[in-house]
């Protein structure tokens, strides 16, 4: 086998390797949600990225954004920064404010 041929071999392994190893947003409830009403891999998204897609949808983002709430209070100290953290604080952020609703007691 001549020397360029295992050069280009390795080249491709190497990149073989290099691009089965990005991995898809890792499985939960909220990405599940995102997914499926859309957005596609959130593996690719950017805090900015989420924030313009769920301005176009504030019903998600408001649903996402209530999801979100207990999740953040039992999170560790790198959620912020996962796929699902970001998601959380961009819906969160986007959402738009919850109604509120009149007392219905009388004083």
């Amino acid at each position: 086998m001549s020397k360029v041929s295992k050069t280009i071999r390795v080249a491709l392994v190497c990149m073989g390797t290099i691009s089965c190893s990005h991995q898809r947003a890792e499985e939960s409830p909220v990405i599940r949600l995102v997914e499926r009403n859309g957005a596609g891999d959130l593996s690719t998204y950017s805090d900015v990225g989420f924030r313009q897609w769920f301005s176009a949808r504030p019903a998600l983002a408001r649903q996402v954004a209530d999801m979100c709430g207990p999740l953040a209070k039992k999170s560790t100290a790198n959620w912020a920064t996962s796929v699902e953290g970001t998601a959380c604080m961009a819906a969160t952020r986007t959402a738009p404010a919850q109604k509120l609703t009149a007392d219905p007691r009388g004083w």
